[in-house]
């Protein structure tokens, strides 16, 4: 066996050249349960290899953070400045505040404007930070938005919808 010196966190018993992998069957293999992953050298290349590593210890290091469920809170739109976003821009007898009123009172008469707003104004980034996407989806069904608006949020809402 010829091994590679140097290599971080690898022993030269979990080296390999390929050559060697090619000797081995796969029964041997399986057989080696190894606790730490085997590292394939490219003998020709020099550095370039491959790391064999079990499946479970696999899916243990790729686990997906537990993840709380996201509550959606006006409070995390109250940090959000309205007015300097250009939200307001036509309405100068409304302040931040009266805006988050109307978010908040699904009853109020502009409730339906100041939900079309958000969709229209905010980055879609900021609008994610502020309100999870499946948050989104009953804001979405009470906007009036154009459908030039409306396309691009329910196809990343059934993107998001897809990969979660």
């Amino acid at each position: 066996m010829r091994y590679t010196v140097g290599m971080p966190g690898f022993q030269p018993s979990h080296i390999l050249s390929i050559t060697e992998l090619q000797k081995l069957s796969l029964k041997r293999l399986r057989a080696m349960k190894r606790d730490e992953p085997l590292l394939v050298m490219d003998q020709k290349r020099g550095k370039h290899g491959f790391v064999i590593i079990d499946y479970d210890a696999y899916c243990a290091l790729h686990q997906p953070p537990a993840q709380t469920p996201e509550k959606f809170s006006l409070k995390t739109l109250a940090a959000i400045p309205f007015r300097e976003r250009g939200l307001l821009w036509d309405r100068s007898d409304l302040t931040d505040t009266a805006f988050l009123q109307r978010l908040r009172n699904a009853a109020h008469p502009e409730h339906a404007w100041a939900v079309t707003r958000l969709f229209e104004r905010l980055p879609s980034h900021v609008l994610l930070r502020a309100v999870p996407w499946r948050q989104l989806v009953p804001l979405l069904k009470q906007a009036r938005l154009r459908p030039a608006l409306r396309k691009p949020w329910e196809h990343a809402i059934a993107y998001w919808r897809q990969t979660t």
